[in-house]
């Protein structure tokens, strides 16, 4: 069968109800699962109109459960950096919370705060080029892989490399692991 506006518009009707429930059963989240299926329909068609397929409504589950397992890799990657697992000793606490005595930030701030930014701008131009390069876009801009491989013209997995390489300098300058 081939995909045009017709075939679309049925696919739609017929399979989106059920890829939400499906995508609301493995995120937890319908908002996201919305989002998700509509953005997998889209993919659908900007990638096989008029393509011929089998099977459609098969594709369109594999694409949203694919979609899905990034979405919470994706999850759990961004919980591992906002809630890090950090053993503070009491007297390193009393040190960072010096900084704000009086509610007034105080140069301990400045200090700590230029030191970090230091050592972020060192890890960050040690990087190669294209690894900067795909972790910049990746954290500065907010880019999602896909579309930094797009932009660049490289594959979603190069794309995966270069951010694991870059994280794997971040983790060696701030934990000492690889």
């Amino acid at each position: 069968m081939i995909l045009d506006k017709s075939t679309f518009e049925s696919l739609y009707y017929q399979c989106g109800p059920r890829l939400e429930a499906y995508a609301r059963k493995l995120l937890r989240d319908g908002h996201l699962a919305k989002d998700l299926v509509q953005d997998v329909f889209v993919r659908l068609w900007v990638r096989y109109q008029g393509k011929s397929a089998d099977s459609w409504p098969s594709i369109l589950f594999t694409m949203v459960r694919n979609r899905c397992i990034d979405c919470l890799r994706h999850l759990a990657f961004k919980r591992s950096l906002t809630v890090p697992d950090v053993d503070i000793t009491e007297q390193e606490e009393r040190l960072y919370m010096r900084v704000f005595e009086g509610g007034k930030e105080g140069t301990d701030v400045k200090l700590l705060t230029e030191e970090l930014s230091s050592q972020i701008l060192s890890v960050t131009e040690s990087l190669p080029p294209r690894c900067r390069e795909v972790f910049q876009m990746s954290r500065n801009e907010g880019l999602k892989n896909s579309e930094i491989a797009l932009r660049l013209g490289i594959s979603e997995k190069a794309v995966e490399k270069n951010i694991s390489r870059a994280l794997r300098a971040f983790r060696k300058l701030f934990h000492g692991k690889d």
